[in-house]
Formats: structure tokens, sequence, C-alpha cells
């Protein structure tokens, strides 16, 4: 884990790299936040990250920034849910003007993106799972949102957590659907990072270009194979998150209080009603001893 603190810390804060000044070309409706000294730092961490015995590609690599009056000019197109996507090699894609996930700035979401780039040209040839590549790139752009928690904890109580393996059709999912994949993705990636260290991930992708596949390789580093790991991701996350959702959703909250509330209220009338019938029995016996005791006439 501390390892991986001081991977997000760094963050933001990486020296551009001394080398190809054109390496990044900007294209549409450039945030005053993105620069190349921005990019080109990040871009450099990221290789040294997952490949740092590998000479790092200095290829050109454009970024699009577009609103949606500019879709039909860039010819670029994502989900609903999409905050940028990675085309190839060498092609970024942002938009400016919808951000529909809690959280999303667009400088990490832009390193998100520029991790999909690298690790396409360190190890294009390797097929990778889609929540390896995610997860890796949520994690190494910093992207750490509450909201996540709270998605994962109502995919728990309503059984709807996904097998890691379904993410590959993540493309063809709802909102809802793509933010349970991407967390889902970021947790195991991040729990893969804190359990073997971030040099676990080149030492991965090593085996994996070794071995011929994800599982061989995965096996071979670790010990166990990725469905094996999936049942830890999934029991760290129902350990972590189960009861998550019922704190921090504000509808479920008040509807929890109005339940105890009203169980407060029934349980008090319950308590009088049993009292009352107390007091009336013993007035009844009260009378009958009395009535005895005045040789069975009633009481005047």
């Amino acid at each position: 884990m501390k390892r991986l603190l001081l991977l997000l810390l760094f963050i933001g804060t990486a020296v551009p790299c001394p080398f190809a000044a054109n390496l990044f070309g900007l294209e549409g409706r450039i945030p005053a936040s993105i620069t190349k000294a921005f990019l080109q730092g990040n871009y450099e961490r990221i290789w040294k990250t997952i490949a740092p015995d590998t000479a790092i590609d200095t290829s050109a690599i454009t970024i699009i920034y577009y609103s949606r009056a500019d879709k039909r000019k860039f010819g670029v197109r994502l989900p609903e849910w999409g905050g940028g996507g990675a085309i190839g090699r060498d092609t970024i894609i942002i938009p400016v003007d919808r951000f529909p996930l809690a959280d999303m700035d667009i400088g990490r979401v832009t390193v998100h993106e520029l991790v999909h780039i690298a690790l396409e040209r360190a190890y294009g040839r390797l097929h990778l799972p889609r929540w390896f590549h995610e997860g890796l790139a949520m994690t190494l752009s910093g992207e750490l949102l509450f909201e996540e928690q709270l998605t994962l904890s109502r995919a728990i109580f309503t059984k709807r957590l996904l097998p890691l393996d379904s993410i590959e059709r993540v493309n063809r999912f709802d909102a809802f659907g793509a933010a349970l994949a991407y967390s889902e993705s970021h947790l195991a990636a991040a729990l893969l990072i804190d359990k073997y260290g971030i040099d676990g991930i080149p030492e991965l992708l090593a085996a994996v270009r070794k071995c011929g596949t994800f599982g061989d390789g995965f096996l071979s580093v670790f010990g166990f194979a990725p469905l094996e790991f999936e049942r830890l991701v999934r029991n760290d996350i129902t350990g972590r998150y189960s009861f998550l959702f019922f704190f921090s959703d504000t509808y479920l909250f008040w509807l929890l209080g109005a339940l105890l509330v009203v169980a407060g209220f029934v349980a008090v009338k319950i308590s009088n009603r049993k009292r009352e019938k107390l007091m009336e029995e013993e007035e009844r016996r009260e009378d009958e001893t009395k009535e005895k005791a005045n040789g069975g006439s009633p009481p005047v």
C-alpha cells in the first residue's frame, strides 16, 4: 500500500521527459490545465512503471479535446457514459463537455488514456484482459473515487457484482454497468499492486509475453490462476463495502431512520398496552379482594 500511495502522490508532479518536444499534438478545445510538460512527464512515468527495461516509444500522439458540436468534425464516437478513449497506438479523444461519472477530472482522464496508449505500444501483441487495462489505467492516473465504493456496495446488496471476464463487453453496458465494471477493475488492480508491489506489473507483463497467455503468465508470477485471484477480489470488495451504501445514500439513510422511528413507536405502543393490561388485572384482583372482605357484597 505504501508503494501505491507514493505512486499516486507522484502523479502530476513528474518532470518533463527530455526527448521528443513534439511528442504530443493537441487539437480542438484544449483545456488550460493540459500542457505538454504535464503530458510528457506522465507518459514517461507510466512507461517506466510498466516497461522499465524497454526504450520509450516517442512516436507522436494526437490528443483531440472536443465538444458535442465537434463530433462530426473530428469523426469521434464514445458511449454516452464515456469520459475518453484511446484509439490504437497514437490517438486519444476526450470530450470536454460531458463528464457523466462523478469526480471525473480531465487531466486524470487524459493520463488514464495515456496508460492505454503506453500498454498498446509496449505490449501491443499481448492479449490483456479489459479489467487489467482499465484497472491499471485508473490506478496509474490516480482516479480514486468515493462514488465507486458506493457503486460496489449497491452491487453487493443487489447481487450484481460482475465476473471480471464480462468486463470485455463494457462498451455495451449502460452507465451503471460501466461504473461497476470500472470500479471492480480498479479495485482488482489496486489489490494486485497492494499485495505484490508495483514491480509486479512489469514482471507480470513480461511473463505474459514469455508464456503466451495472460492466465499462464499470471500463474507463473503469482502462483495461482486469474480465477482464484478473482475470488480474492470479490471477497475483498464484499468485506469492505457490504453495508456502505446504507450510510452513504441519503434516501436509504432517511428511509432507515424512518423505519427505526416507526419501529420504536410500535414498540412503545405494545409496551403501553401490556402495562395497561397489567394495571387492569391488578385493579380486578383488588376489587375481588375487597368484595370477599365485605362478605361477597360489592363495594359501595
